[in-house]
């Protein structure tokens, strides 16, 4: 077989020639996936249970922990996909549930080539501990109506007017913070881009918020490419103004 074209995932929609102009180096090979694989990864909080979107849970493959080797935002997103939520994704790694020790560790080196769990390998053997473990939270595509830019007074900021970026009704923490997530998020609130960012105390109002949002990290100007998680504490808040 040869010149095998698809127009889509349907073989019906398949061409190919049984002569050929090949070698064995230009052989085939193929990996295939059930549609029972997106089922055996799950998230749960700390007490076990079940983890919704937008909220930080302990990912499981196989109900093991997954080791954070190699892993990365392309990975992220495309677990989040899997388990049926298609949007954003932010992850991190470490200790920070008792339960984790009552699992064993059943992934490591997971990479993946898009966003598509269809490029991703992995391993199952691992050289891993606990603290290693990876974090996942994911977000629909409704994430970005939750953002607001409110000024002094705790009023809609406008345009080129110098605004707290609340999340939720509450503060961004400036943990790898950059011009391509001030973009992203002013083109989220409708504008075309951002002009100023800074991170500081300065609105006596900030105290009145909770910190929502924490590692923003954004590939790109879009918001598509962008990461992050709700595990959020202490820092520095986020202060932008957009045109």
């Amino acid at each position: 077989m040869d010149n095998v074209r698809c127009e889509s995932y349907s073989w019906t929609s398949c061409t190919f020639i049984t002569d050929h102009n090949c070698e064995h180096s230009e052989d085939v090979f193929l990996k295939c996936y059930s549609g029972e694989e997106e089922s055996k990864f799950t998230l749960v909080n700390s007490d076990g249970e079940a983890a919704g979107a937008g909220e930080l849970g302990l990912l499981l493959y196989k109900q093991g922990t997954v080791c954070d080797d190699d892993f990365d935002n392309k990975a992220a997103k495309a677990i989040c996909v899997e388990l049926g939520i298609v949007g954003a994704a932010g992850w991190t790694s470490g200790r920070k549930f008792t339960i984790q020790n009552n699992y064993d560790i059943k992934m490591d080196n997971v990479r993946c080539e898009s966003d598509s769990w269809t490029s991703c390998t992995f391993i199952t053997d691992h050289n891993c501990g606990h603290h290693e473990d990876v974090f996942l939270e994911c977000y629909s595509g409704e994430e970005k109506s939750k953002f607001t830019l409110v000024n002094s007074d705790g009023k809609a900021a406008g345009a080129g007017e110098l605004g707290l970026l609340l999340y939720k009704q509450g503060t961004v923490c400036d943990d790898n913070f950059n011009y391509f997530a001030a973009d992203a998020i002013c083109v989220e609130l409708g504008f075309a881009w951002a002009t100023r960012w800074t991170s500081d105390l300065r609105f006596i109002i900030q105290t009145n918020y909770d910190i929502k949002m924490k590692y923003v990290r954004c590939e790109s100007d879009s918001w598509t490419s962008c990461t992050f998680i709700t595990d959020a504490r202490f820092c520095d808040l986020i202060l932008m103004m957009c045109f």
